[in-house]
């Protein structure tokens, strides 16, 4: 691999370009503190361009630097019309080899590897040689989660949103994808209620034959949703009674008027009715 090391001007870098972005990360913090010490110990990779340059890794080292008022960094370029193949490789490894990826990091990864890669098994073996998922099942699901609207990429990133329901709500419109994530957050829904609830919702809109973002428009289901006076876990198990009756009416009317016959005997409190 051919490429020079210079300090060039902040200037002529161009930071909006984010084709190699991986990381997730925006705080700089941790880099911005150090430089003025002991300045940038592994220079970023650029690659030269007509107009300048382009960032191949690095995009928080360059952050920080403009941050501290800098107008020259340290780089290492690559020269122009460098092999795609490099850059991408650069990019990945310089993330996925420093430090564990999340998800969205991986499927960042993983996207960039698919452009240069058409063939899925060379795909594959050069995940699995820097350090990411490879298994052709996983790689599958993994690799749309950075497509997918920011609510729930955000979602993921906090962990509210597993990959088992981040896949699952792929099959949704994204406005009712988002508004699903904000609803596991807002209820603090575990994976198996978020499964529940997403089960309950699918068979309300069919068995009503209506879209499912307008069974979580409804009222009774907004008014138990935006109580402002019940807590998350009283809040989660009153929407989901809410659904489950919504589901099986005749059940419930029957149960209810159970109760409502057992409550007009006026048992003794030691005798119970099953």
């Amino acid at each position: 691999m051919i490429f020079l090391e210079e300090t060039v001007d902040l200037a002529r870098i161009d930071s909006g370009d984010g084709a190699f972005r991986i990381t997730t990360r925006r705080r700089t913090d941790d880099i911005r503190h150090s430089i003025p010490i002991i300045g940038l110990l592994n220079p970023p990779f650029v690659g030269a361009t007509a107009d300048g340059y382009r960032i191949v890794s690095g995009f928080r080292r360059i952050a920080a630097c403009r941050e501290t008022g800098r107008n020259r960094v340290r780089v290492r370029i690559l020269p122009e019309g460098t092999d795609p193949v490099i850059c991408v490789r650069l990019a990945v490894a310089d993330n996925a080899l420093q430090r564990p990826l999340n998800l969205i990091e991986q499927s960042r990864a993983l996207n960039l590897l698919a452009t240069v890669f058409s063939d899925p098994v060379q795909m594959n073996t050069s995940a699995s040689l820097l350090g990411l998922p490879a298994h052709p099942a996983l790689v599958k699901k993994i690799l749309p989660l950075c497509r997918l609207p920011e609510t729930i990429q955000e979602g993921i990133l906090t962990g509210g949103v597993t990959l088992a329901i981040a896949e699952a709500l792929q099959r949704y419109e994204p406005e009712t994808a988002v508004v699903l994530v904000r609803l596991f957050e807002g209820l603090k829904l575990g994976l198996n209620r978020q499964r529940e609830v997403l089960g309950l919702l699918d068979e309300i809109a069919a068995r009503e034959d209506t879209p499912l973002l307008d069974v979580l428009n409804d009222r009774p289901v907004q008014e138990v949703v935006s109580d402002p006076e019940t807590d998350s876990a009283r809040k989660s198990s009153r929407f989901i009674d809410l659904l489950k009756r919504r589901r099986y009416p005749y059940i419930y009317r029957k149960a209810d008027a159970f109760q409502r016959d057992v409550a007009r005997l006026k048992l003794d409190s030691g005798i119970h009715l099953n």
